[in-house]
């Protein structure tokens, strides 16, 4: 039994007058380990396995079901058509399989022999899935049987502007069930793009500027190598620049929504560019769209370097064909953190250890220098909670036409064996000021725990987009009453 109740209202002063309207619509619990800062995100994931074709758009927080098709919300204007079966009219009428994707938000720094170079002024996670074909292994992110719907990040260790607990280390974001797969054990994400996800639910909120994944009019792609190998005649398939080719599976390619809907289908770099043999397969995708840095990975056929590769493409320089590439400006590597293989670091081996683990989705995420953002939360610094093991906190907005515009609150990792068997999670809030001057926390919601509890997904209504940043503070507290953990997230409202 849990008992949850609000916590007196905030006082009225002009900077708490925001704040003060919230409403609590829905508090849902769920049984999970600590996360990372993206578990409570939504996201358009492509998911392979026959009933579930195309791409799907998780919701924030976790589901308890399988995400839908993903489907424009009223009043969307100006939001492209993510719906992938579109891009069929493009290519003679032929209905595409894909199999990786990216809206161009990756935001890489600088790569030097596939390693970020950050510089001490932001941070830098990816996420990951694997294929449901892959060993897996019990104890690590990826469970010994149809693994392939179990995300995970790790966060660079070069990063700041984080609690130094994240830096450098690999986190469960969400796993089969979290993701409402359970009852679909055979299928497999191929596919993520956190972008797709917040560009369709918080369209009206903020900014380009101020918003972590700005890009929304483009869609990079590869098409499976079964639909490439039975149209390999489709001779039009997309433009070069200098004429048009047929489809390859491990070919990178671009549209660009338009005021007629998309564009034509583009070659953004071939596959011969990219390492890839012609029975290569790219099986997974992140790209820059401003940089033009990509993140890649191909079937283990490929015989790529890594399961991950990272490297900078060098536009063509010709005008109006920002989309063409034919050389390097950083060839690619395989993706480091300084001297060690990001893949090592998420536990799933490389072709040259001999260990099954085929990446077969990847994300980036990088705010670069945005020091807040309008459309989900960062987590910025463990909050004066003492030294307790560490908690997960997410925040995102969810801002449909017709509906409450919601802050979308996430807490994971108050149920592991190091916490209290009696505990009450508290949720404060303040608005974050430019200067010195910051006003306390105030409390917004408590939650009391049961000795199973683990996590609890909370919305607020909020009232309409104001732009100013507001600090959130996740604090847990054991039976006597002392402060276990704390972090603290930010995210403008």
């Amino acid at each position: 039994m849990y008992q949850n109740q609000n916590l007196p209202a905030l006082s009225r002063t002009a900077a708490h007058a925001a704040l003060a309207g919230l409403v609590l619509v829905s508090p849902v619990f769920s049984q999970s380990g600590a996360r990372g800062m993206a578990s409570g995100w939504p996201a358009g994931m492509l998911v392979d396995g026959g009933s579930l074709p195309g791409l799907r758009l998780k919701a924030p927080q976790d589901q308890d079901s399988a995400p839908p098709a993903w489907t424009a919300q009223p009043g969307s204007t100006g939001v492209p058509s993510y719906d992938i079966t579109q891009l069929g009219a493009l290519a003679a009428g032929e209905a595409l399989q894909i199999d990786a994707l990216s809206t161009g938000n990756a935001f890489l720094p600088l790569l030097e022999d596939g390693d970020p170079q950050m510089n001490g002024t932001s941070w830098l996670a990816v996420a990951v899935s694997i294929s449901n074909s892959s060993a897996g292994s019990p104890g690590s992110f990826y469970p010994s049987g149809n693994p392939g719907a179990e995300l995970a990040a790790y966060y660079f260790g070069q990063s700041s502007g984080i609690p130094a607990d994240f830096e450098g280390q690999a986190v469960l974001e969400a796993t089969r069930d979290h993701l409402g797969l359970t009852a679909h054990p055979g299928h497999d994400v191929t596919g993520l793009d956190y972008g797709i996800g917040v560009n369709t639910l918080t369209f009206r909120t903020g900014t380009a500027a101020d918003r972590l994944f700005r890009h929304k009019n483009f869609v990079f792609f590869s098409v499976t190598k079964s639909w490439a190998d039975a149209h390999s005649t489709l001779n039009s398939f997309a433009q070069t620049g200098t004429g048009t080719v047929a489809p390859h599976a491990a070919d990178i390619y671009v549209v660009e929504w338009g005021t007629s809907g998309w564009g034509p289908i583009y070659q953004y770099a071939p596959y011969t560019l990219l390492g890839f043999g012609a029975n290569g397969d790219l099986d997974a995708l992140d790209v820059d769209r401003t940089s033009h840095a990509v993140v890649y990975s191909g079937t283990p056929a490929s015989n790529l370097t890594s399961q991950l590769m990272a490297g900078r493409l060098a536009q063509s320089g010709v005008p109006g064909e920002w989309w063409r590439h034919t050389a390097w400006e950083a060839a690619p590597m395989p993706f480091n953190d300084e001297t060690v293989r990001v893949t090592t670091k998420l536990g799933i081996g490389d072709p040259q250890s001999g260990e099954e683990g085929n990446v077969d989705a990847v994300c980036t995420f990088d705010p670069e220098n945005i020091v807040v953002c309008s459309d989900v939360g960062i987590v910025r610094r463990r909050g004066n909670g003492g030294a307790g093991a560490r908690m997960g906190i997410s925040l995102s907005i969810a801002d449909e036409p017709g509906l409450d515009r919601t802050l979308q609150v996430h807490v994971t990792g108050w149920g592991q064996a190091s916490a209290p068997t009696a505990s009450t999670l508290y949720l404060f809030a303040r608005p974050t000021p430019q200067g010195a001057n910051q006003p306390p926390f105030e409390p917004l919601y408590r939650v009391f725990r049961s000795p199973a509890q683990d996590a609890v997904s909370i919305d607020w209504a909020l009232p309409a987009y104001t732009g100013v940043p507001y600090e959130y503070r996740a604090l847990l507290y054991d039976a006597n009453g002392v402060a276990a953990r704390s972090y603290v997230i930010e995210i403008l409202q």
